[in-house]
């Protein structure tokens, strides 16, 4: 059995208690209440206090586990307990424990103060709630922002794909008009060249076939240089013809020629 609390530490906390209003309760060793000011009544609950002389492990959840702590410990302990009712929810109180010693400083007993933190828990639970619903919508922003720029990036490859089309198009004109340009004087070109190398070759005969060798030898010596340039001309547009056929080519692409490949 604890030894009773004593009358000079007692007398040293009635004053101070008694008109604060802040709830305070003083319990001595076997956790009776000594002590309880006019707030403690009002608002504390009984039965916080109470020793059950627990052994083994101890629960960090239990009133009395935590009074005992501090007896033995002689160190003050805050801790949270909720008291529910039957009429409505439970209230929750925030706990303070201090040791109280004597005159010579043995330990007496401990100073309970409970104080109501129902709202403050309330509040803090609501904060926690909104900081939730705030980090989800965040979340479901920013999966609609990547979602959002997806589509825009899907968005540029394909305006990309239409301006490499249209692009094409345009080329593919230029280079359809481009050939038939070409086409159209290449021809009486050719046309001339090839006619100018005919009559050149009569010419040639006809010079061949006169009396006169000297007068032929003379002719023959004179149309050698027109023939090679003939001959040049004719190659050179013939050149020419077949860059005008691959443009076509190129701009009617349904008509290009058809090779095997190995796929």
């Amino acid at each position: 059995m604890a030894p009773p609390f004593p009358d000079d530490a007692l007398d040293c906390v009635v004053g101070l208690v008694a008109d604060l209003p802040d709830a305070i309760r003083l319990l001595d060793r076997d956790g009776n209440v000594l002590l309880r000011n006019e707030a403690s009544k009002l608002l504390a609950p009984d039965g916080l206090g109470h020793l059950c002389g627990v052994t083994g492990e101890r629960n960090p959840s239990c009133p009395s586990c935590q009074v005992q702590e501090v007896l033995e410990r002689g160190t003050f302990l805050r801790w949270h307990v909720a008291v529910h009712r039957e009429e409505k929810l439970s209230d929750y109180y925030e706990v303070t424990l201090n040791p109280i010693r004597d005159s010579a400083g043995r330990l007496a007993g401990v100073l309970e103060i409970p104080r109501d933190a129902t709202a403050t828990l309330g509040l803090e639970q609501y904060l926690i709630g909104r900081a939730e619903s705030q980090d989800v919508e965040i979340r479901k922003h920013s999966e609609e922002a990547h979602r959002l720029s997806t589509e825009l990036g899907e968005l540029r490859e394909s305006q990309a794909e239409i301006l490499e089309r249209d692009r094409l198009l345009a080329l593919n004109q230029l280079v359809a008009g481009l050939a038939h340009e070409i086409h159209t004087p290449l021809g009486a070109m050719l046309s001339s060249a090839d006619l100018l190398k005919r009559s050149l070759g009569r010419l040639r005969t006809t010079a061949k076939k006169g009396a006169d060798e000297t007068a032929a030898s003379a002719v023959l010596k004179r149309l050698e240089p027109l023939e090679k340039s003939a001959g040049i001309l004719i190659e050179g547009a013939r050149r020419i013809q077949a860059v005008v056929k691959t443009l076509r080519l190129f701009s009617r692409l349904d008509e290009a020629a058809l090779k095997p490949v190995d796929l």
